[in-house]
Formats: structure tokens, sequence, C-alpha cells
């Protein structure tokens, strides 16, 4: 999914705290109290002990009290924060990631507590799990993620939360704290998003003096760059390799009641780096399809549409569950009936691309 999942940026992660995570350990399954919650009632968002008890964190246990507060033991672990931002943004029915960077120590699992709230989550680490990089899910034995669905009858409003991490000695990490903007489903006069299905035709390329490349739907992309290969003979030698992609189709769907359908078929042919040696480099090819599934958000005054898409079928096997959380700036050409949909790469947003739609 290259020319998507440029386009994806998963805006949570997080910034150090000063306080603790806390003190007591009595267990309780997540979201045992209040199964008698009707659908129709809706969440305060403003009331953390509401919405610790109803969101639903993957493979957690819910504990009463506060998480064990951080260790001053030096060969505790540590939170990298320096890169990370702590705004994320979900809409209600959706879900996010939390990937979280730990610089140094071994991590046996995660502690997370929404702010106010009366009792934590405690998430195992599970090497096996998908972690974020880059804006994209991978599969990854090093950092661990916390993954969290959002109930559809969430207030819209933002809440906050406190994490940290501990290691097979329960030595505790640091503090960091991430909010969380919960956005409504669909949006005020967005029917032209919904009016029928859309098509990409092209993408564009950018940088702060312009476009700088224009991609149609079903062309080639060539890339070749050089590599540093192992030789047979043990040393390294840097060789130029290409690999290349093609988006054959991207279709989006928008429902009235903010469900969003979005469907990809591309090739792509890449240097296989297992078996590649500076004498002889091998590629693979593939065709592929993938199906995501999610929920939408549109913000009439800001013209900002938010995507949170599951994959839920791919040729990519491996990208199966990964969760993408996108953030666009919208135009609509009424007279054109063209869509543009465009992804800032940076915080200066003086580089992305831009998505080009037709009605279907």
């Amino acid at each position: 999914m290259k020319k998507l999942t440029q386009l994806l940026s998963m805006l949570f992660t997080i910034t150090i705290l000063l306080s603790a995570c806390g003190g007591d350990d009595d267990d309780d399954d997540n979201n045992d109290d209040n199964d008698d919650m009707s659908p129709d009632t809706t969440i305060d968002i403003s009331d953390p002990v509401a919405v610790s008890a109803e969101i639903v964190v993957a493979g957690a246990t819910d504990i009463d009290g506060d998480p064990p507060a951080p260790s001053t033991d030096a060969n505790a672990p540590l939170i990298d924060a320096d890169d990370f931002d702590n705004d994320l943004i979900s809409t209600q029915g959706g879900s996010l990631v939390i990937d979280i960077d730990v610089s140094s120590g071994d991590v046996a699992g995660t502690y997370l507590q929404i702010k106010g709230s009366d009792s934590y989550f405690d998430i195992p680490f599970n090497p096996n799990g998908r972690v974020l990089k880059r804006g994209r899910l991978l599969q990854n034995d090093e950092a661990p993620a916390i993954e969290i669905a959002i109930p559809d009858n969430l207030g819209i409003g933002t809440f906050c939360a406190d994490v940290c991490v501990y290691d097979s000695e329960a030595r505790v990490s640091n503090i960091v704290e991430v909010c969380v903007e919960i956005t409504e489903l669909g949006g005020a006069n967005s029917d032209f998003l919904t009016g029928n299905g859309w098509t990409a035709v092209s993408f564009e390329d950018f940088d702060e003096a312009g476009v700088i490349e224009e991609i149609e739907i079903g062309e080639l992309v060539v890339d070749t760059f050089p590599i540093s290969l192992q030789c047979s003979d043990g040393s390294f030698e840097t060789v130029d390799v290409t690999e290349s992609d093609r988006t054959d189709k991207l279709d989006v769907t928008f429902a009235v009641n903010g469900g969003v359908t979005v469907t990809i078929e591309e090739f792509e042919r890449d240097l296989d780096f297992d078996v590649s040696t500076c004498e002889q480099q091998v590629y693979t090819e593939e065709d592929a399809t993938t199906t995501l599934i999610g929920t939408w958000s549109y913000n009439e005054t800001s013209k900002e549409l938010i995507m949170v898409l599951k994959v839920t079928s791919s040729t990519f096997t491996e990208d199966i569950g990964d969760i993408e959380v996108i953030e666009f700036d919208v135009e609509f050409d009424e007279a054109t009936g063209t869509l543009r949909l465009t992804q800032d790469f940076d915080d200066d947003g003086d580089g992305g691309e831009t998505i080009i739609l037709e009605a279907s």
C-alpha cells in the first residue's frame, strides 16, 4: 500500500510528565462494570471514570486504583518522548493506536490510566503484535503499542491519559501524557461526500514550492537508489537497485451514518533484502487488493476530514487488522465534481500529497 501509506499519519504519541503513575493493584476485567450502559446513552467525555469504563483497550486488564509509581532504579525502562506529539485524534466508533518509543530497558507491559479515573489498564507487551512505524503499523518485536476502540456513543471532546511501561522486574518507567480528541461521526453539509462513490484519478506530490510530481492512476512509478549489500566474500558494496509500484484503483465510499470503505488495487516490485547480494539482486513482484473499513468525520468550518480505517482484507496478509488514522484537508469543486484530499507529511505543512478523486 505504498501510495496510501505515504498519506497515513498516526497523530498519537507523547510528552513527558513529572508526576507519578500512582498505587493500587486490585484486578478487574475491562468494562465489566458497565454492561448495562445503553448504546443510546451518551458517555460524558469529561467523566474520566465513565470514559475508562467504556473504552476497550486490546489485551488489557482493568485494575482498581492507580498504577505503581515510576522506579528510581537507573535500570528502569525509559520512554523517549522528545520526538512525539501528545495529541491524537479519532472519531466516535473509531479506534486509535498509541505507539511508545522506549529508548532504554526492556518492556514487559504498559500501564494506561485515563486522567482522573479511579482505575487503570495493565497491557502485557505482546512481542508478536503490531506497532506503528512512520505512520504504518508493522510487525515488530521491540516497541509496545496500545490499541483502543472508541464507543459510538462517546461524547465529542477531549480526554487525556497517562502512560508508562514496566519491565520484567516490575520497574516502572517515566510517565508520558497523551490527549485524544474525539470528533462527531459524519458532519454537517457533507452531502457532497455521501452523494456518490469516489474513484481516484491521480496523485500530486508537493513541497513548499508547489507540485513536484503528478502520478496518474495506473502509472508505474520507478525508483532507483543506491544501497549497501553484502557480497559473497563477506564485504559490502554499494549498488543501484530499482523498485517500482503502481496504484491501479483507489475507491472511497462515504456512508451517511459515518461509515467509510476504501478499496485499493496495486502492484509492487521490491528488492528482497534477505536473499540479495551485491553480485545478484533478487526482486519480488505482487499484485494486491486491500479493503479498509472504518469511520469518517468532516468539519465544515475547517474543511478537514478524518478517516479511521482498519484493514479487513488484503493480499498482504500481514496488514490485516492494521489501523490507520488519516487527516485530510478537503477541497470540493462543485462545477467539475472533483474532490481533492490533501495530507501534510510534516508539522510545517510544506510537504505532502493530494489524492484527486472523481464521482464514480
